[in-house]
Order: C-alpha cells, then sequence, then structure tokens
C-alpha cells in the first residue's frame, strides 16, 4: 500500500537542508515508495465545506531541487483527509499562530496526526516535566525579577534560565547572581517581567554532556550525548556541541521507561527527552531532531524503524 504524508514544516528559509530530521524522514518515506508532501503553518484552511492545504509534492522529484526551485515551484490544493498521515514538523515560538494551526488540525478527522495535536495544546514542551516530580531537579517558574533572585538564592547562586515557548536553546542563559549583568539577564529573558521564564538548578555535570533520547511512544529509538564545547555548558550543535554515540545508564532507562508510558498514553508518537545528570530537563514533543545525525553516527538507519512503528500504528486505528 502506498501511503501519502503531508509535512507542515517551518518556510525553507528556516530549515537547516543538510541536517533537518522532516526532510530527512521525508527522504526516507519517498524511498518505501510513499507519496510526500509539504506545506507551512500558513498553508492550511478551513471552511464550512473542506480543510485544504496548499502544498508542494515531492513524487519522483529531488527534495533539495524542489527547495531551490520553490520561487517557481507549483503548489496545489489537497484535501487534508486524503492523507493517511499529517506529521507536524515546525519549531516553536508556540505562538497564537501555532495553536492555530492546532486548533485547525483538531477538526480533521481520519489521518494519522503526529503527535497529536491536542496533547500538543495541553502540554508544554518545558513544563510538562512537573508531571514528574522526582525526575527533575529543582525547577521554577516566574515572571518577577525579586521572586527569580530569591530563586536563584535558593539554588546556591547560580540557575539556568528558559523561555517556556522557544527551542533549540534559543534565549536560554545562566544566571549567577555575582556577575554584574545578572539583573539584566533577568529583565532581558522575562521581557521586563511581563513573560514567565522557567529556571532549574545548574548542573556542573552539564560539561559532561546531556542525554537527547529520540522515543517512539513509550520505546527509546536511540539516545545520543551532546557534549558543550570546551569552557561551555550549551549543548545545542550550533553553540558547537558535539554529538556522541551513548548507551543509557540504568537510571535513564528507567526514567524514559516512566516517562514512555506517558507519551504514549498521551498519544505522543515521537518525541525526544533531554536528560542532565539522571534528571530530566525537557521532552520536545513538537518537532524531535537529530534522527539524521544519529543514522550517520552509529552508521544504522534508525529512521527505518521509525517508519515501521509508524506503519504499524496506522495499522491500529
Amino acid at each position: 500500500m502506498t501511503f501519502k504524508h503531508l509535512f507542515i514544516l517551518d518556510t525553507f528559509e528556516k530549515l537547516h537542508i543538510d541536517d533537518d530530521t522532516s526532510l530527512y524522514l521525508m527522504e526516507q518515506l519517498m524511498k518505501k515508495g510513499d507519496e510526500v508532501y509539504s506545506c507551512t503553518e500558513y498553508d492550511i484552511a478551513l471552511s464550512s465545506k473542506k480543510k485544504i492545504c496548499h502544498a508542494y509534492s515531492y513524487n519522483k522529484k529531488i527534495i533539495k531541487d524542489v527547495i531551490a526551485h520553490s520561487n517557481s515551484e507549483p503548489k496545489n490544493d489537497y484535501d487534508l483527509h486524503g492523507f493517511n498521515f499529517i506529521h507536524i514538523r515546525k519549531d516553536p515560538p508556540f505562538d497564537m499562530s501555532y495553536v492555530t494551526l492546532l486548533l485547525l488540525l483538531e477538526t480533521v478527522q481520519g489521518p494519522l496526526i503526529i503527535n497529536n495535536p491536542t496533547k500538543l495544546l495541553e502540554h508544554n514542551e518545558k513544563m510538562v516535566i512537573f508531571n514528574f516530580q522526582g525526575l527533575i531537579t529543582d525547577t521554577y517558574v516566574s515572571s518577577t525579577i525579586q521572586e527569580i533572585k530569591t530563586q536563584i538564592k535558593d539554588l546556591g547562586g547560580k540557575g539556568i534560565l528558559k523561555p517556556l515557548f522557544s527551542c533549540r536553546g534559543q534565549g536560554v542563559v545562566l544566571l549567577d547572581e555575582t556577575q554584574k549583568d545578572y539583573e539584566e539577564k533577568i529583565l532581558t529573558g522575562t521581557a521586563h517581567q511581563k513573560e514567565r521564564v522557567m529556571i532549574q538548578r545548574f548542573l556542573p555535570a552539564i560539561i559532561n554532556g546531556e542525554t537527547r533520547v529520540l522515543m517512539i511512544e513509550d520505546k527509546p529509538l536511540v539516545a545520543l550525548k551532546k557534549v558543550p564545547k570546551k569552557g561551555s555548558i550549551y549543548t545545542n550543535l550550533h553553540s558547537g556541541a558535539q554529538l556522541l554515540p551513548h548507551t543509557l545508564t540504568a537510571t535513564e532507562k528507567k526514567l524514559c521507561e516512566h516517562i514512555g508510558g506517558f507519551c504514549k498514553k498521551e498519544g505522543l508518537f515521537f518525541t525526544a527527552l533531554d536528560i542532565i545528570d539522571d534528571k530530566l530537563s525537557e521532552i520536545n514533543m513538537t518537532s524531535p531532531s537529530l534522527l539524521r545525525q544519529a543514522d550517520n553516527l552509529y552508521r544504522y538507519n534508525f529512521s527505518l524503524e521509525w517508519i515501521d512503528k509508524l506503519y504499524n500504528k496506522y495499522s491500529m486505528l
């Protein structure tokens, strides 16, 4: 059977063409003989009679060629109900445009939507970790400078500030009450006390790396270690971090088992767990990445396992 897949992506200029997980999955699905299409969040439309997308078709085409000639490449209208799978692969920010996209997709019946739009609306990628109190480090959410300064003092004078609705480490900073720009960082991060942020205990073990576990429902697919460059605490590849193979520790395995059960129950087919020093830091459920890098690093096609699990999931509908 030939399946039809719609990938909802960021605009092409925002994608990292050579290592993007979405484009990689599209390539692998095409090799299996499936039909692949893509659009942006702005290409989804709803009326009283139909739900459509204005999308590119990649069938019998090279993805990079379509992207390179996107200004002249035709887009066509497709009925959303005509797809077997809809893959929500847009990166945050999780703003009102993103919320609107998910509300539209909630009305679509028939296709298997990865991940469940209702659950993406219910669970913030950062704050969802509060469901696992015994598995996380000291964590707070606040917007006021006085409260955050109190939290940092309680944490021993250092902490990590994270925006709640961004991705790829954007806006993540180390707060150190001994530094001159300490208050300035708080004010910038909170948009002058108008936006809540997450504050977490600084874990010195970060210099040894952060574990990234790609999950399919309740099971780990592959684990990686993101190691900061010397003198840095930031584990994002664009910040110079190195990606290494990783074997899950006994504690990490138990953590994955516990959180995996939650993910499966909530209809979160594809997620990525970030773990620092055996503590859950975040659950990426909007656009898990690093699958292409994992395949290259291990010289093994984990993407084919991902596809097989996807087909199995569809067969059970």
